[in-house]
């Protein structure tokens, strides 16, 4: 499975139109391509995961964020249930952000409780950029920007409520 995303043009912003995420799937015989959603630059990245229970999650920054037309956004995840054909919004994970959110990363055999990781930071001007995490059921939560011994608790960051139970 492949998670992308087209526009009418290469530049970011309004002339190139809504960026739209699709997915490609190998059946063994042919490709099958779905639209998902759409974000607002052609530098947004997300992240696909297929579950054994045959669910497929993206966590994208689909929805605008404080810099709209800059990479990144507000992130979502999204659930499908029928191989990508129809999609819906399982949770808003982030929203009223100071600085866009992007770059969501699948950690390697990704546990429940450390499914997604991005950062946050102005796409116009530099900034300080905090690390968040989210957990399987979009928990979110924000790492310490400084440690002051070997360990630290990460601090739960308030999310909107499931649109959907997962």
């Amino acid at each position: 499975m492949i998670l992308y995303l087209t526009s009418k043009g290469y530049n970011p912003g309004l002339e190139s139109g809504a960026f739209q995420w699709w997915t490609a799937r190998w059946t063994g015989k042919e490709w099958v391509f779905r639209a998902c959603f759409t974000s607002d630059h052609n530098y947004d990245h997300g992240t696909l995961y297929a579950e054994p229970d045959g669910t497929w999650r993206i966590i994208a920054p689909s929805d605008p964020g404080p810099q709209p037309r800059g990479t990144g956004g507000e992130m979502v995840l999204w659930l499908s249930r029928d191989e990508g054909a129809t999609w819906t919004r399982g949770r808003t994970l982030t929203s009223g952000s100071r600085f866009n959110h992007s770059y969501a990363r699948q950690p390697v055999a990704a546990d429940p409780g450390f499914y997604a990781l991005w950062a946050d930071g102005s796409p116009l001007e530099p900034t300080a950029s905090d690390l968040y995490f989210c957990t399987r059921e979009g928990e979110v939560y924000r790492l310490p920007e400084r440690m002051t011994d070997e360990t630290a608790r990460p601090e739960r960051v308030k999310t909107a409520r499931p649109e959907r139970v997962n």
